[in-house]
């Protein structure tokens, strides 16, 4: 179960997006952001199940609007480790410290565009399979088009693993919303982790669905299937979005 803990994080790091528009239960970095001067609350909880083990990860993320383009976040948990046939056991995670701007908005002919950067520091407890042993680095470049009714993203990025350099991994990852109703979106995504000879490659296809519950309430849903050995059977994401105005 250690792994399956382990790619918790892992998500947590490298998908460590949430904001504007449907973004949760989405990995895929969108590139709306938080109006200047406002808050969005984001609470979430995520059950994976990878072979016999399990486990659950409760997160929240706050997410501040510096200037109209320009977001700051820092996103904390807490997870329950389940390992089949040993005791079950719990701690806090990893923090994550980020911020994206939206450096180009949309136009009739052209997608919006996105730089974004987080920083993973180590506060869980790595020795239990809770959190990395030294802070890793995230650099993410995103483009977002809306089609009609549909909205169409795309990442692309880098992950500097600091405490073994031989573990760095590429990002590339594509999702779909669609607006099925005035409140209700259809969210679907593909999630991978593009990694050297050290480690794996990482596939999981993502469904879901956000419902807007009045003007500053989200809820979501998701589930998610690993496409690759080396990816969890499936984990099954909720949560709701708060917006402070």
């Amino acid at each position: 179960m250690r792994a399956t803990a382990g790619l918790v994080c892992l998500c947590s790091l490298v998908f460590w997006t949430q904001s504007a528009r449907a973004a949760r239960p989405l990995d895929t970095e969108d590139t709306g952001t938080v109006s200047a001067g406002h808050v969005e609350l984001e609470l979430g909880h995520s059950y994976t199940r990878d072979g016999p083990d399990d486990g659950s990860t409760g997160v929240g993320v706050v997410s501040v609007g510096v200037t109209p383009s320009l977001e700051a976040r820092v996103e904390g948990g807490f997870q329950i480790v389940a390992p089949a046939g040993e005791s079950t056991y719990a701690g806090v995670s990893d923090t994550l410290l980020g911020a994206k701007w939206r450096f180009a908005d949309e136009t009739m002919s052209a997608p919006a565009w996105l730089a974004a950067a987080a920083v993973r520091l180590p506060t869980g407890d790595a020795h239990r399979g809770l959190g990395a042993r030294k802070a890793d680095v995230t650099a993410l470049l995103g483009a977002s088009k809306i089609l009609g009714d549909f909205n169409v993203e795309a990442n692309v990025g880098h992950v500097v693993v600091t405490r073994d350099r031989a573990l760095d991994y590429w990002i590339a990852d594509v999702a779909c919303e669609y607006a099925a109703a005035r409140s209700l979106i259809l969210v679907a995504e593909s999630v991978s982790a593009l990694a050297g000879p050290a480690t794996p490659d990482t596939l999981l296809l993502r469904a879901g669905l956000v419902y807007g519950f009045n003007r500053s309430v989200k809820l979501d849903a998701a589930i998610a299937a690993g496409a690759t050995r080396a990816a969890p059977d499936f984990i099954v994401t909720t949560g709701v979005t708060i917006s402070v105005y």
